[in-house]
């Protein structure tokens, strides 16, 4: 990039570097929306986790009580 220049408050960069730096920073932004995607993801699973809830006919059932139930039955 020995061509970019700073003429006052403008910075000149030659249309062929200019397509590189924008590539390069289209790539860093797929990055950086992917990692957003995972950490989203990650969040979304520990809430599950954290509730543990079963959904039955719309009401919410804690996990731990449909377990109880399930392992009494079995006992």
């Amino acid at each position: 990039m020995e061509n970019v220049t700073l003429q006052g408050p403008v910075v000149v960069i030659p249309a062929q570097e200019y397509e590189t730096i924008m590539n390069r920073l289209f790539q860093l932004e797929q990055s950086v929306q992917a990692l957003i995607q995972l950490l989203e993801d990650r969040d979304d699973i520990t809430a599950m986790r954290e509730t543990e809830a079963i959904y039955f006919a719309g009401d919410a059932v804690p996990f731990a009580d449909v377990l109880a139930e399930v392992q009494a039955e079995d006992e």
